[in-house]
């Protein structure tokens, strides 16, 4: 029993120097470079025309940022700060797509964040929730309430869906069902983050209606355990 609990010492000793030294060769591969600090100096840039409602300009900048930047995503152990960057680039792009309701766009972009391997669950939440508001302001467009509808950001924009991509939408909504793909994005944000309260109140205001009373009591319970004060901001 004494030389098992030795052995399982030593093992768990040797795995720790192992993981030291893997953390180590890791901030050692990715030291800021050259590029890096430009990307994030035009990152800076976009950031600044996103606040300006220079939306399309910012969305040139992010794709600069991209460009530049030595690091794409897929890295196996991405290191944590070349996550958040690449994150926050393809995130606040979705964001400005959104902002000019270009739905596809949008919700391309909130993909790509989403398939950042490294990026914590905080931001993951973030993206599903961003996608599948947009999931939902599809199906209230092809319904014909998107402009007084909830989920809706109010601003003007130059663009405008035409008639043929509106009837795409129809197609593409009576195929996927754009409401059952919201619910999925609002589903994944509340496991992800079982004390977020919007993820939640979302998730219900699908099931009720997608026809699932239940799910969405149980849904609106969760919103009422975590917040009793809970007011929806997008209504």
């Amino acid at each position: 029993m004494v030389i098992h609990h030795i052995k399982r010492f030593f093992e768990s000793q040797k795995q720790r120097f192992a993981d030291r030294k893997k953390e180590k060769e890791q901030a050692e591969s990715f030291k800021e470079t050259e590029e890096m600090k430009q990307a994030e100096e035009i990152k800076r840039e976009a950031d600044r025309l996103a606040q300006l409602k220079q939306y399309q300009t910012a969305i040139e900048e992010y794709n600069k940022a991209l460009e530049f930047y030595p690091y794409k995503g897929t890295e196996e152990n991405l290191f944590k700060n070349a996550a958040e960057f690449l994150f926050k680039c393809s995130y606040n792009m979705a964001a400005c797509y959104s902002y000019l309701d270009n739905f596809d766009e949008a919700i391309n972009n909130f993909d790509k964040a989403l398939q950042i391997q490294a990026a914590d669950d905080e931001n993951k939440v973030r993206a599903l929730m961003g996608k599948g508001s947009t999931f939902y302001r599809k199906k209230m467009f092809v319904e014909g309430r998107y402009k007084a509808g909830a989920y809706r950001i109010s601003m003007d924009t130059d663009w405008e869906v035409s008639d043929k991509k509106a009837e795409q939408y129809k197609e593409e909504d009576r195929k996927k069902n754009f409401i059952k793909l919201a619910h999925g994005c609002f589903s994944q944000a509340a496991e992800l983050d079982r004390s977020h309260v919007d993820a939640w109140y979302s998730k219900g205001h699908m099931e009720m209606l997608m026809g699932k009373i239940k799910d969405a009591v149980q849904s609106f319970d969760n919103v009422i355990n975590t917040n009793k004060n809970y007011e929806n901001k997008e209504n």
